[in-house]
């Protein structure tokens, strides 16, 4: 069962950030708070594992938050919580990733990707159970916060090459959700994985 706390989302100029009551790094008290909707709260995900420091964060929407959390909602759909939260501890603690900035054009299967063709739209992928894949759609607000509003089966969303337009469709959607719930903030933007995260990562698409 996932760890996770309810937080408050906040506006500063044209960018979205978090604010909770144990994220005292984000201090942004003069920025209004924005009410959410019934459905619409963000939640922040805790490492099951104890840490004595959490280096990146990530943020999931009431639908994401309801697998992670596990119980009966996460046994229905088979979703293998389980495998997921080894790579979200690892994102959280600030271990190796993978990472793809070119969308995965090469089938290196990291365990994030930026998206090609879309506006900085992400994916953490879990890919441990091959028959189970599953990807969670976010965006970063700032370095090493990641926030992720979607999340869909693999097979939901078609094959690399035949069914990538899925894909983008569904990232297209998700940007709209984005745009509506955080009055179109700009996301965090990059050119390098270094602007995205600290590490360790590997590039699955440098050449060493």
């Amino acid at each position: 069962m996932a760890l996770t706390s309810r937080v408050s989302i906040l506006f500063c100029g044209n960018c979205v950030s978090i604010r909770s009551a144990s994220s005292a790094e984000l201090n942004l008290s003069s920025t209004p708070i924005i009410k959410q909707k019934s459905g619409l709260a963000i939640h922040r995900v805790r490492p099951r594992r104890q840490l004595k420091v959490e280096p990146r964060s990530i943020y999931v929407s009431e639908d994401v938050n309801a697998l992670l959390h596990g119980g009966a909602r996460a046994a229905t759909a088979n979703f293998p919580d389980h495998r997921a939260h080894a790579l979200i501890d690892s994102f959280i603690a600030g271990e190796f990733l993978s990472v793809s900035l070119l969308g995965d054009p090469s089938k290196k299967s990291p365990e994030l990707e930026r998206m090609s063709n879309v506006d900085e739209v992400w994916l953490i992928c879990f890919r441990k159970a091959s028959d189970n894949q599953w990807r969670i759609m976010g965006r970063f607000s700032k370095f090493n916060t990641f926030i992720g509003l979607a999340i869909h089966k693999r097979s939901d969303l078609g094959g690399r090459t035949k069914g990538r337009k899925n894909y983008e469709l569904k990232a297209e959607e998700f940007i709209e959700q984005w745009n509506d719930r955080f009055r179109r903030a700009e996301p965090h933007r990059g050119v390098h994985w270094t602007d995205y995260l600290s590490g360790p990562v590997k590039d699955v698409d440098e050449s060493f």
